[in-house]
C-alpha cells in the first residue's frame, strides 16, 4: 500500500466518524424541546451544525485525497511510461551493437593497418575500419600475396605461377596475376620494408580451402638469355669493371645478380676469359 492510499483511508475514517458524529447530533438534537432546559436545547442544535460542518469538512477534504491520489497515479503512469521508453531505447542500441552474420561462414579477422599483424582485443581503432570480414564461400577464392618493392616490376598481369597452401605443401594449385598495385606501401608504421599488393586468381578451388589460409605463390618468370659472369671477376668500385684474363679491367654494365654471378649487359661477349 503506498503513503498516497494509507492517506485516504485515513480520510475515509475521519469521514465516517464525521457521520458518526452528525447522526448522533441529529438524534440529540430532534429531542422536543419542551423535554430539555433552553440551555440544553440551544447547545445540541450548535452541536448539529458543528457536526454537519465538520462533515463537510471531511467530504471535502476525502474528495481532496482522491484527487490528489488520482493525480500521484498518474504522475507514476507517465513515469513508467517513460521508464519503458527509455528500455526500448537501450535493448535497440544494444541490438545496434551486437554483429550478426548474414550467413553461414569463417569471419577473417583483419590485419593493423600500420602495425603490420592482426587486430588484438585493446587496439585502438577508428571509425570506418575494417575489422572482420565473412568473405562468401560460395565465391571463387583469389590469393591477396605481397610483392618486396626490390622485385619491382618482376611480377605482371596474367603471370602464371603456382600457389601452395602451407597446410597441403604436396598439393600446389595453378595461379595467376590478376592485379598488381603500381605503388609500394609501408608493411606498418615502423617497418622500413615496401611491398607492392599482388591479386591472383586460382585455376580451382578445393573444398579444403578456407578463407584466411596462408600460402605461398612462385611466378614463373619467361627466361631471358644473357651473358652470365661469376661474381668472383667482378670489382665492385666507383664503377662496375669485370678483372679480364690479362689482368686488366673492363667498364661493364650489369643485369640481375644472384650468389654466384651476374648478368652482362654490356662490356664482354662470349668467349672472352675473365680471371677470378
Amino acid at each position: 500500500m503506498t503513503w498516497s492510499s494509507v492517506r485516504v483511508q485515513r480520510q475515509v475514517g475521519v469521514f465516517d466518524q464525521a457521520k458518526i458524529a452528525l447522526a448522533k447530533a441529529t438524534l440529540r438534537a430532534d429531542v422536543p424541546a419542551d423535554l430539555l432546559t433552553a440551555r440544553d436545547a440551544q447547545e445540541r442544535q450548535l452541536e448539529k451544525k458543528r457536526s454537519d460542518i465538520n462533515l463537510k469538512k471531511a467530504e471535502e477534504g476525502l474528495s481532496s485525497e482522491k484527487q490528489q491520489q488520482a493525480l500521484e497515479l498518474k504522475v507514476k503512469e507517465i513515469e513508467l511510461d517513460k521508464a519503458k521508453h527509455g528500455i526500448e531505447v537501450a535493448q535497440a542500441t544494444i541490438d545496434e551493437l551486437v554483429l550478426k552474420a548474414p550467413r553461414d561462414g569463417s569471419a577473417i579477422v583483419e590485419n593493423h593497418p600500420w602495425l603490420g599483424r592482426k587486430l588484438r582485443i585493446g587496439d585502438s581503432v577508428m571509425a570506418g575500419m575494417q575489422l572482420v570480414t565473412l568473405p562468401d564461400v560460395n565465391a571463387a577464392m583469389i590469393v591477396e600475396a605481397d610483392l618486396s618493392d626490390v622485385d619491382d616490376g618482376r611480377a605482371a598481369v596474367a603471370m602464371a605461377g603456382t600457389c601452395t597452401l602451407d597446410a597441403y605443401p604436396a598439393d600446389p594449385i595453378a595461379c595467376s596475376v590478376k592485379d598488381v598495385t603500381p605503388v609500394a606501401r609501408s608493411q606498418g608504421e615502423k617497418s622500413l620494408r615496401r611491398t607492392f599488393a599482388v591479386t591472383l586468381t586460382l585455376a580451382s578451388t578445393k573444398d579444403k580451402m578456407r578463407p584466411g589460409m596462408s600460402v605461398k605463390v612462385e611466378l614463373r618468370r619467361a627466361p631471358v638469355p644473357a651473358l652470365v659472369v661469376p661474381r668472383g671477376a667482378i670489382v665492385f668500385d666507383k664503377q662496375t669493371r669485370v678483372r679480364m684474363a690479362d689482368g686488366g679491367l673492363r667498364d661493364v654494365t650489369l643485369g640481375v645478380c644472384d650468389a654466384q654471378g651476374c648478368a652482362v649487359d654490356k662490356g664482354v661477349s662470349e668467349g672472352e676469359a675473365v680471371r677470378l
